[in-house]
This record gives C-alpha cells, structure tokens and sequence, in this order.
C-alpha cells in the first residue's frame, strides 16, 4: 500500500520530482486516451466505405499506418453495428 508520508519525508529535490513524474504520467495517461479515440474513429470511418469510393486509396494508408505504427490496433477495435446502438 502506498504511504504518504514516504513522499513528505523525502528531501525537496525528490518531492520536485515525484511531482514532475506524476504531471508526466497525466500527461501520457491523455495522450494515450486520445491516441485509442483517434483509433476508434479511423476504424469507424474505413468500415461503411466503398471500394469504390475515391477517398477509400488514402483511408487505406491511414488504416495501414495506424495498423503498423500505433500501439493500439484498429482491428481490436469493438465494431459498432446497428444491432449493438439499438441494445
């Protein structure tokens, strides 16, 4: 269990970084949330479009790259069907 007075009772130096380590960890706690949003809209953006459509080249280079750059997978992705927004 964490005990607070472990962080009071340490010199002001490691106090400062405990701090900046919490704000960083914040930090990546957001950009990490943003990244799995992103994700989840390019999922829900290539799922309805054509083979056809004009667009459908480029959304399948942004699909491949989040695929192979992103720690968080497209394919993971719950798919969203109307079955599911009715439930």
């Amino acid at each position: 269990m964490f005990d607070n007075n472990v962080v009071h009772n340490q010199p002001p130096g490691n106090v400062l970084i405990w701090s900046r380590l919490g704000k960083c960890a914040d930090t990546l706690e957001d950009a990490a949330a943003e990244l799995q949003s992103v994700i989840t809209v390019v999922e829900a953006t290539s799922q309805p479009m054509s083979r056809r459509d004009p667009m459908r080249p480029y959304m399948d280079i942004i699909y491949k790259y989040a695929q192979d750059k992103s720690p968080f997978k497209p394919s993971m992705v719950p798919r969203v069907t109307s079955a599911t927004v009715l439930n």
